[in-house]
């Protein structure tokens, strides 16, 4: 193990597990990103960060809108990965979403889709802090992480509030509309909604809360 794992598995466990599960099973994520309509809210030629780009899903589609794309993730196996599928197209960076090596207002966008889900309380306010630094102002902010609607709410050990730890060491924390809006309350809204979706034949719900807003600071 190099030192940069070493170093993130004493650090951060839950992190380190990201990691883990991509060298084991390689590539996660696949199909296309359904998340946002990214070409509604943008010019081609934005440059647009995807926070926890993992093995590329958002970021072909991000790369395919024509924006000037750089990822960053946390897991070096998930980087090699979203390497082969975006070649030369995008900018792929190792590091942490709460150290971003990113100078200040160097974004147009920032894309967080099912990341900030993944930290403790105390690491997404250092991530938004760093989300607000890298973004330009009026730049915008996707944002898009599980609701506590959701079916799979309460799946696994407690480690915070409404945030629960699985079997393979990766934590779930499980928002609701008003949390999200403190979260992010330097933030003027666009949209913020919580999006549900039935899955009849597993007889289950999905939900998520969504949301776009605008850097006014």
């Amino acid at each position: 193990m190099d030192f940069y794992l070493q170093k993130l598995l004493k650090r951060a466990p839950h992190f380190y597990a990201w990691e883990k599960d991509y060298k084991m099973r390689g590539e996660l994520w696949r199909g296309p990103s359904v998340s946002f309509s990214f070409q509604d809210f943008l010019p081609a030629g934005a440059k647009v960060l995807e926070l926890g780009c993992g093995d590329g899903k958002t970021l072909t589609s991000l790369i395919a809108s024509g924006f000037k794309v750089t990822g960053i993730d946390v897991s070096p196996s998930a980087i090699k990965i979203a390497r082969k599928k975006a070649g030369r197209k995008a900018k792929l960076v190792v590091g942490d979403v709460c150290e971003l090596p990113f100078a200040a207002n160097s974004f147009d966008a920032v894309v967080t889709v099912h990341v900030l889900d993944h930290l403790s309380q105390k690491e997404r306010g250092k991530a938004v802090v760093e989300i607000s630094r890298v973004l330009k102002k009026d730049g915008l902010l996707f944002f898009e992480g599980f609701s506590q609607n959701d079916f799979r709410f309460g799946n696994g050990l407690t480690v915070e509030r409404n945030t629960f730890r699985r079997k393979n060491n990766v934590w779930y924390h499980y928002f609701s509309v008003a949390e999200v809006k403190r979260l992010f309350k330097g933030f003027s809204a666009v949209e913020l909604r919580e999006e549900c979706v039935e899955k009849t034949r597993q007889r289950v719900k999905r939900c998520v809360v969504k949301l776009i807003a605008l850097w006014k600071d």
